[in-house]
Order: structure tokens, then sequence, then C-alpha cells
């Protein structure tokens, strides 16, 4: 069938193939997550370091037993929340090579986020979404993918604010303030205990 649509609404339709690409990197009911899992590359010696937190009655607690890394009152919620339906603004390729992906922070992922459900009688639990962020752009936004697939997409930059994209971002604007003030007074000390040879 054919519809015509009328002239003052035709402006308002979009112009690009790829606004009609599928963009959505995850899709759960956030109700569902029980379990998250991040992990970032640490600079000093690129070794992953796992950062993980159950949801309890009381809410998202972390599991590392380091002070700093408690996250903020809502903080777990509000990632899980946009994690639970993470869509892109643009695809910026089907699939890359491996040299490619590393040039872009996605090989390994400068951050990577892992929700899971709760665990099953035999002890096993569903994976909802697993996305790997690289090199983040003020301009051009954040390079994200999702597990399972080859497609490199282009989050809003915008979304900065709700993922942390390193563990510095992580610690700056994720964990409590309590978790912060752990971390600088851990700075501190190591800074006194610096011994300087001339």
């Amino acid at each position: 069938a054919l519809f015509r649509v009328a002239e003052e609404l035709q402006s308002e339709l979009p112009r690009r193939l790829i606004d009609y690409r599928y963009k959505e990197l995850s899709s759960f009911d956030s109700s569902d997550a029980h379990s998250l899992e991040l992990s970032f590359p640490l600079p000093e010696s690129g070794e992953a370091h796992r950062v993980s937190m159950t949801r309890t009655d009381a809410g998202w607690q972390s599991n590392s037993g380091e002070a700093r890394e408690s996250p903020a009152v809502g903080a777990a919620s509000r990632l899980v929340a946009e994690l639970a339906h993470l869509k892109a603004a643009n695809i910026v390729a089907e699939s890359m090579g491996e040299a490619e992906l590393t040039g872009l922070g996605l090989n390994p992922p400068n951050a990577t986020f892992r929700v899971l459900a709760a665990p099953t009688e035999n002890g096993e639990a569903e994976l909802l979404c697993e996305i790997g962020l690289g090199h983040v752009d003020r301009d051009t936004g954040i390079l994200a993918r999702a597990a399972g697939s080859s497609t490199v997409y282009r989050l809003d930059y915008a979304l900065a604010e709700e993922l942390p994209v390193n563990y510095a971002e992580f610690i700056a604007h994720f964990a409590s303030k309590e978790s912060r003030d752990a971390e600088r007074k851990s700075t501190r000390l190591n800074s006194s205990h610096t011994s300087i040879s001339y």
C-alpha cells in the first residue's frame, strides 16, 4: 500500500538510511538485574581491574571490600537503567579488524559493563547484557560494542554522565562521597610515604 504524507510533515521525516537502522545495543528489564560487573584496564599495568556489585534489599552493594568502590546512592540503579535500553546515535562500522579495534580503545575495551540476572537453582546466572566502551570524544561521542556483535556504534557524549568510561571516572562520579574521601586519603598517605633519592 502507498500512503501520501502531508507536505508539512515531510520535513520532520528522517532522510538518512542510518536513521532507520536498528541501533539498540541492549534491551532487558532492569528489575531482572541482580549483579553488576565493571571492568577497567588500569593505565599503570594494563591489567583489568574489576568491580562487582549485588542488588540487595538495601540497594546495590559493592563486593570488592574496598571502601573507595562503594557506589553512591542510586548510582548503580541509574547505570543499570541506562544499560537496560542502551541505544546508539550512529553506526560506525559493521565490523573492524583487531588492530582497528585496539586503536579505538575497544580491544580490550576501556570500560566493560556486565549485568546478570539472579542465579538459578543450578547456580547459573543469565547474562542480560555486556557492553564495552572505547574512546570518548566530546564532539563525536563514545565508541561502543555489544558482546556477540561485530558492529561498532557511537553513543551520544552525554551518556558519559551515566556510564563511567574509565576507572578514574568511576571513582570521581559513580562512587559514593565516602568512597571518594577514602581514595583521596589513600593518595595522600601514599604521597607522604614516597621517598625521593638525589
